[in-house]
């Protein structure tokens, strides 16, 4: 993906869920040479040990469960997806070190001798884990392609919540490649993206900053 800038959008904490459907589709996330999913949730994602035994008990590489995380190693291209515990006994088999992953052994991950290259995995989060890592994500920085960045745009500006709020429209605020000295409305920035030179394969680092 071309990357042609990145963009700052400033939220009340309490509307930024508004945008966690995002992680359904994945967004893009950097990954270093070879690194492991067990690095990546700790060193990328800040997340503590116990959050991760107890809450991320399903882990997909490219679409094969893991189970050892310290094990699974990725690069540039793969696709990491994370969620809580699953429904039914086919959650069951999926979940990480589950007693009856057996029935899951020839699609189970399995390390290959590849090496693997830094570059960014596309990151999915789904139920539980969410809600409660997706704002963090969003803080960090992730890649997406222009037409994901104006659909964003587009749930902020028609979140009634937000215009209701004492401070209206000014919460929604967006600044362009750093540049706090210029701030602009959430319909400005979708114009300015919409008035680019339609090309695929653009996008933009996006930013998701808490202001309350």
């Amino acid at each position: 993906m071309d990357v042609i800038g990145k963009i700052e959008i400033r939220l009340p904490s309490a509307f930024s869920g508004s945008l966690l459907g995002v992680f359904g589709h994945g967004v893009l996330f950097p990954c270093g040479a070879g690194e492991t999913v067990q690095s990546v949730l700790r060193n990328r994602l800040r997340l503590d040990a116990g959050y991760i035994e107890q809450r991320i008990r399903t882990v997909f590489v490219n679409g094969s469960p893991v189970d050892e995380l310290e094990q699974a190693v990725l690069g540039d291209g793969d696709e990491l997806a994370l969620a809580g515990a699953l429904p039914g006994l086919v959650g069951i088999c999926m979940g990480r070190c589950s007693p009856v992953a057996g029935f899951r052994q020839g699609i189970t991950y399995a390390a290959g001798e590849e090496e693997r290259s830094a570059g960014l995995i596309r990151l999915k989060l789904f139920n539980t884990v969410a809600v409660e890592i997706g704002r963090r994500v969003l803080e960090q920085g992730v890649l997406l392609d222009l037409q994901k960045i104006l659909r964003m745009l587009s749930t902020i500006g028609s979140d009634r919540r937000l215009s209701d709020t004492p401070q209206g429209s000014d919460w929604e605020c967006v600044c362009f490649d750093d540049n706090r000295d210029e701030v602009v409305s959430v319909q400005e920035a979708a114009k300015r993206l919409e008035d680019l030179p339609a090309t695929k394969d653009q996008g933009m680092w996006v930013v998701v900053r808490s202001v309350m």
